[in-house]
């Protein structure tokens, strides 16, 4: 008789539970919430006029004061205009930072202008000004560019043309 009632009492127990857990899956949820509109991407890039003396791949080394190492430059400047940065600073055979950047450049009246969409593969905030940069080209030829930020005072970089697919040091 004990076997009996503990085993109906482990049935009832069982289909107690078993209940509670078919009415949690066939009671209906509130529907889910819509999902936002992926953001649509930065603006894509205008193409560079036919001939543009920037297209190409530039290389440039320079000290910054208060700096330890040198910083090096490779920009690849594209057709399509799309742009991508590499910074380095090295001293000896250490690398001390590095920083990736891509986006669009257009040139006009000797204004050489870049618009950052992703730093270190990162998309950017294109609202923030940092991401946008202007330089004032003193010289664009064949085998050289030298420009300056476009603010008074500031230096000169000047950039060596490289072969194509040419990697930093």
């Amino acid at each position: 008789m004990i076997r009996y009632a503990a085993r109906c009492a482990g049935i009832l127990a069982a289909a107690a539970l078993a209940g509670c857990v078919a009415r949690q899956a066939s009671a209906p949820g509130p529907a889910p919430a819509p999902r936002p509109a992926e953001p649509s991407g930065p603006a894509p890039c205008e193409p560079a006029a036919p001939g543009s003396p920037l297209v190409g791949v530039w290389y440039g080394t320079s000290q910054q004061p208060g700096v330890r190492g040198e910083l090096r430059t490779l920009m690849t400047v594209g057709q399509d205009g799309s742009f991508t940065l590499q910074r380095r600073i090295q001293a000896g055979r250490a690398i001390r930072s590095e920083l990736r950047e891509s986006g669009c450049w257009q040139y006009a009246d000797g204004i050489y202008s870049t618009r950052v969409t992703r730093s270190n593969g990162e998309v950017v905030d294109g609202s923030d000004p940092i991401y946008r940069n202007a330089y004032r080209v003193g010289k664009v030829d064949a085998e050289r560019l030298v420009y300056r930020e476009n603010k008074p005072g500031a230096p000169t970089a000047t950039f060596r043309k490289m072969r194509p697919g040419y990697r930093l040091p």
